[in-house]
């Protein structure tokens, strides 16, 4: 089944289109291989390792404190690696500040530089005169400024070498995403949390904030179309609407339930995805009703209302895939 929903996520996913699959360890290495197979092994992007909980004591040799998020693109080649970018979290470090704003200094010498290629160290002339130069047992030929912080004796200098980083170009470059996301406000407890205030009782739902980071990590364009396969309690959902409304950005979402504890009723509707208007709501559950039935090959329409959509079809040979692509307005590579 799992096969299947990839191959179809692949066929839906625009050529620059990229895709998120939490997992547990246990299964970890064979969706891996899954994902590899279908969306082409040169597409893998990463897998992150996500902290579920704060403390645990179960497991019989180690506690499971964390899952997984295996990360593939439609078509890595045609990704564009300055959108994906996260925000700086050290914005308080930036303490000093000159005529082109606030800043903090950075020390010239990398510990890459510890290597064996004298042309990867060189000399720098201090203020008075003399040359210093990144610590290390290589030295070059020549004790010249600019011959590829010890001083031109070999002993520790009284001079540093600092470069300035601007806050202002770091908050426009972004820092490249990690790929271990450790935020407490990633735990799964804070979304038991949540539900519960909302008064839901939906177990093992994902927290709100950890669908918003990996939306925001990507830079998707303003109206792009997130898809979620296994919507539980639909926080993917309540994710795109507060982006939206937070960006000024116009994505939409379709979410496919098999509505386990009726939770298109009882949550969908009522207490996640109340900000959105009929006409839209009646728009995205006939398109989701579609993805439905593209995921469970049914397509014998039973109900529709503006909050759900009902197909079944006892033929599941009966895979009309082509003919639903159509429906959906979509193209096969779209």
């Amino acid at each position: 089944m799992m096969e299947k929903r990839l191959e179809l996520a692949k066929n839906l996913l625009k050529e620059e289109g990229v895709i998120f699959i939490s997992i547990g360890e246990q299964e970890l290495a064979n969706l891996t291989l899954l994902c590899g197979k279908i969306f082409g092994y040169e597409n893998f992007l990463t897998i992150m390792a996500r902290r579920m909980k704060a403390g645990s004591d179960k497991g019989n040799y180690f506690a499971p404190s964390c899952d997984f998020v295996v990360c593939y693109a439609k078509n890595k080649v045609r990704i564009d690696t300055s959108n994906f970018y996260d925000e700086i979290d050290d914005e308080d470090s930036y303490t000093k500040e000159d005529e082109n704003g606030k800043y903090k200094e950075k020390g010239l010498f990398q510990a890459s530089l510890m290597g064996k290629r004298p042309n990867c160290r060189y000399y720098i002339q201090c203020p008075d005169g003399s040359l210093v130069i990144p610590p290390g047992n290589i030295f070059p030929p020549e004790k010249k400024e600019g011959v590829p912080v010890l001083n031109q004796d070999g002993n520790k200098s009284k001079y540093n070498i600092y470069v300035k980083s601007y806050l202002e170009t770091r908050k426009e470059k972004g820092v490249k995403p990690r790929n271990f996301l450790m935020d407490n406000s990633f735990l799964n407890s804070r979304a038991t949390s949540y539900l519960k205030n909302l008064g839901l009782d939906f177990p093992y739902s994902k927290p709100k904030e950890l669908i918003i980071h990996l939306i925001k990590i990507t830079h998707s364009p303003k109206e792009a179309i997130i898809l979620d396969f296994f919507a539980g309690s639909g926080t993917t959902g309540e994710a795109v609407l507060e982006l939206n409304q937070e960006e000024k950005n116009q994505r939409k979402f379709i979410l496919c339930t098999n509505n386990e504890g009726r939770i298109v009723e009882e949550v969908f509707s009522v207490k996640r995805l109340n900000d959105i208007s009929d006409i839209k709501r009646h728009e995205l559950t006939e398109k989701a009703g579609w993805m439905i039935a593209l995921k469970e090959n049914t397509f014998e329409e039973i109900e529709c209302k503006v909050e759900y959509r009902k197909l079944y079809s006892e033929e599941k040979e009966n895979f009309k895939y082509k003919e639903v692509i159509k429906n959906l307005g979509l193209e096969e590579d779209a």
